[in-house]
């Protein structure tokens, strides 16, 4: 399988538009905010490819899923993912963050980098083989550094495609 194929350039963001409140603001957002603004910003990018039903019940889907249990693998990456009637068909997005983002991972650690992935609720299959993938690919050394100093979304894919 050849997930990477599954990833285009117009559904990758070089840089998130989101930023984390700053630690002198007198009313900072609350961390499950900086949260949910972020999978806002990744259920936007995820809607661009058409293959998305319903943008604010994928919302709703996501923040659901992200409360059960953080997507934030560990060592500078996350996969918000979920399984949901709101997606016609699988799709995955690509979001940079080159200051890091907190993000509850598992190592505490910020995140880096995001693989958004929403897929219909039958399509178990290619959902665990690309989740097992992405967790391969990125417990390789120098994939995410890689990745952050691409310059291009064509050059993301090609890394992604030469790690697979």
């Amino acid at each position: 399988m050849r997930w990477h194929r599954l990833l285009s350039p117009d559904l990758i963001r070089m840089e998130l538009e989101f930023r984390p409140a700053a630690e002198s603001e007198d009313s900072p957002r609350a961390p499950q905010e900086e949260k949910e603004a972020i999978l806002q910003e990744l259920v936007d990018l995820l809607s661009l490819s058409g293959k998305i039903s319903n943008s604010k019940k994928l919302f709703l889907d996501m923040r659901n899923r992200e409360r059960k249990a953080t997507t934030g693998i560990g060592s500078g990456v996350a996969v918000p993912h979920v399984r949901t009637r709101q997606a016609r068909e699988f799709v995955m997005a690509l979001a940079r963050a080159p200051e890091g983002v907190d993000f509850d991972a598992i190592d505490g650690g910020k995140v880096f980098l995001f693989l958004a992935m929403v897929s219909p609720p039958y399509e178990d299959r290619q959902y665990l083989r690309v989740y097992q993938k992405i967790g391969k690919i990125f417990s390789q050394e120098g994939i995410l550094e890689r990745i952050l100093n691409s310059p291009t979304e064509h050059e993301i894919i090609r890394i992604l495609a030469e790690s697979s």
